[in-house]
């Protein structure tokens, strides 16, 4: 889907040039996007595109062309979305079901809600071969949608905090397994 941003006042469109600026984006002669002034040119009707490399027009122009025209309220809640960890993975990181299950991306693709990942099939153990096989497809917003997470390195527990944890006569057998 293609998107402009409708900024109706000088105010919205400077927000929304910083918010860019703020992520990377450039206009396409490289430009920082805060030392170019477009909104002079249709002012209330002003539309800048939605994407890296972005250029403007009139509103009209890009409904013509097709783009979903966004507030500034919806860019920016969606360049906040482009910063959560699932639009962010990268190969090799390890994300984490909500049945504990984990998964490992094998690749990373596009950005955004829909940045896709070629994910492992999914293991119960961190360190299993199932990891290094192709699993599905997933897009970041699909895996926010299944409340996947960004697996974290479990903390290490002493034999003791693990043995706290057992009932007493498996403690027992382990103790003596361990002498």
């Amino acid at each position: 889907m293609k998107y402009a941003v409708n900024t109706k006042t000088q105010e919205e469109y400077d927000t929304l040039v910083q918010a860019y600026e703020d992520i990377g984006w450039r206009w396409p002669s490289e430009i920082k996007p805060t030392n170019l002034g477009a909104y002079h040119w249709y002012e209330e009707e002003t539309c800048v595109r939605f994407e890296d490399d972005f250029g403007y027009a009139d509103k009209d122009w890009y409904e013509s062309e097709g783009y979903t025209i966004l507030t500034l309220k919806q860019a920016l809640n969606k360049i906040k979305d482009m910063n959560k960890p699932m639009h962010n993975l990268q190969v090799g990181d390890i994300i984490k079901d909500v049945g504990g299950d984990f998964r490992r991306v094998l690749t990373a693709q596009g950005e955004g809600e829909y940045r896709t990942y070629g994910m492992s099939h999914y293991s119960d153990y961190r360190s299993s071969n199932d990891l290094k096989r192709h699993g599905l497809t997933y897009t970041a917003f699909e895996l926010e949608r299944d409340y996947f997470t960004l697996a974290t390195e479990p903390k290490k527990k002493t034999v003791e905090q693990i043995l706290s944890s057992l009932p007493e006569d498996e403690k027992e057998t382990i103790r003596k397994a361990m002498k």
